[in-house]
């Protein structure tokens, strides 16, 4: 079965882990070609049959990855997939916590092309906050829509002018990851910041309400006939001259094999620019002002402002 050779290197090569010591590149590049000779090649072939196998090599593959705290995360999903909490720790991007093996289990994990490209994303999100925040005069009105640990926005706040002209409103189904924002913006720094646990989806948004609109993880998860019709939302809750920020996965620009196959991370949508950009146009859309990627390629942002 697909799976058992792969979890067989693991097993055998993380048993030498204690010969070369933590962060060893050249152990993890090991890994790294070990994962594409005995998973990742066998199950490009195997891609036909995909669901049925591909459980059961998660199955398989689970006590190997589950004794850190990401690889727990995402091959459990208790909060579900693309959850705040499995953010926060590729954000955090910490192996040395642990023991040899399980260093360079979460090391490999962490080195995924799509990890370097959350973290990155966040980067990107922040100096574009910092810029839209900084340049508008007067109050301004924040909408941060499945904002998870709201990463961007806490590393963007030593630089915003005056924060507290700026009226958030971060929505999200993770109580504790809105409790957490709740800690840090209101108690740490005194800000009356508005974190709604809620569904993104069934959230009233208005009309013309705000003068900032953002989200990076979500639309990725949304089958495309709903990605239209929040889109669609979202524009209609823009204030004129408004600017909507909305970050998707390019899903030419990386190799979606280890997600479906290694862990089960593979419930976002694999979709091409090109279907993007019929999407803003079924949901009236305008052009984006700027179309920008992230350092790893992978993540495409549209900065889209809305006519004044």
């Amino acid at each position: 079965m697909i799976g058992e050779r792969y979890r067989a290197f693991l097993e055998d090569t993380l048993a030498e882990a204690h010969r070369w010591g933590p962060r060893h590149e050249g152990f993890l590049r090991r890994l790294e070609l070990g994962t594409q000779r005995w998973l990742l090649d066998e199950a490009a072939v195997r891609e036909a049959v995909a669901t049925r196998e591909g459980r059961a090599c998660h199955e398989l593959l689970r006590p190997v990855w589950q004794q850190g705290l990401l690889g727990h995360e995402i091959t459990h999903w208790p909060s579900g997939p693309g959850s705040a909490r499995a953010m926060e720790l590729i954000y955090e991007n910490d192996p040395l916590r642990y023991d040899l093996r399980t260093h360079y289990t979460e090391w490999l994990l962490l080195t995924r092309d799509l990890a370097h490209a959350v973290r990155s994303r966040r980067d990107l999100l922040r100096e574009l906050l910092v810029a839209e925040l900084n340049g508008r005069p007067g109050p301004v009105r924040v909408l941060d829509l499945a904002a998870g640990p709201c990463q961007s926005l806490r590393e963007a706040l030593p630089r915003i002018e005056d924060p507290r002209r700026v009226a958030l409103r971060a929505i999200d189904t993770d109580e504790l990851a809105q409790a957490g924002s709740r800690a840090f913006f209101q108690r740490e720094h005194g800000l009356p910041w508005d974190f709604e646990v809620e569904n993104a989806l069934r959230a009233d948004l208005g009309t013309a309400e705000y003068d900032v609109l953002y989200s990076t993880g979500l639309f990725d998860y949304l089958a495309t006939s709903t990605l239209v019709e929040l889109w669609g939302r979202l524009y209609r809750a823009a204030k004129p001259g408004a600017t909507l920020i909305l970050a998707v996965k390019d899903g030419t620009a990386f190799c979606p094999l280890f997600y479906r196959w290694a862990v089960p991370w593979s419930q976002f949508h694999i979709r091409p620019e090109a279907d993007f950009a019929e999407a803003r146009a079924r949901a009236g859309l305008p052009e984006p002002e700027s179309v920008l990627r992230d350092a790893t390629g992978c993540v495409v942002l549209y900065v889209i402002r809305k006519e004044a």
